[in-house]
């Protein structure tokens, strides 16, 4: 036969509360993790600026070609890694010396402050590297 249900004490509710905030907690935690990325530009996207003569550069495609990508919030990337301002140099050059050729990719997103575009500029120069092109979109033509 069912038994009445017995009613839970003040204690045992809180209790009862308690765990179910602790396993929320810790599922909020770990879906945090798994949302935010760590050291790495996938997933994120670059708004390149338009050209009117933008010019076709197979050879940033390269493996071993030297991307850098600077986000809208001054982020910087050398290929999928974040690099601060003091370590870009040292990256640059370690890339060089591993074979990369001279010559760097900067995928610039068309909202960002000059002054990120000029300190990752200062420090191409730095690391003793001339040849910089630019990544931008062929600006569409309306055709009527």
């Amino acid at each position: 036969m069912l038994r009445p249900r017995r009613k839970l004490d003040r204690r045992q509710r809180r209790a009862d509360f308690s765990a179910i905030f602790a396993m929320l907690v810790a599922l909020f935690v770990m879906l945090s993790w798994l949302m935010i990325p760590v050291g790495s530009c996938r997933g994120q996207s670059v708004d390149l600026p338009t050209a009117s003569h933008a010019v076709l550069m197979g050879d940033a495609r390269r493996e071993d070609a030297l991307r850098i990508a600077i986000f809208r919030d001054g982020k910087v990337f050398v290929d999928t890694e974040l690099v601060t301002s003091e370590d870009l140099i040292a990256k640059l050059r370690e890339h060089v010396r591993a074979g990369a050729p001279r010559k760097v990719y900067i995928q610039a997103d068309v909202r960002v402050h000059y002054r990120a575009v000029k300190g990752v500029l200062d420090g191409v120069h730095s690391a003793g590297l001339t040849n910089v092109a630019f990544i931008t979109e062929q600006r569409k033509t309306s055709e009527q």
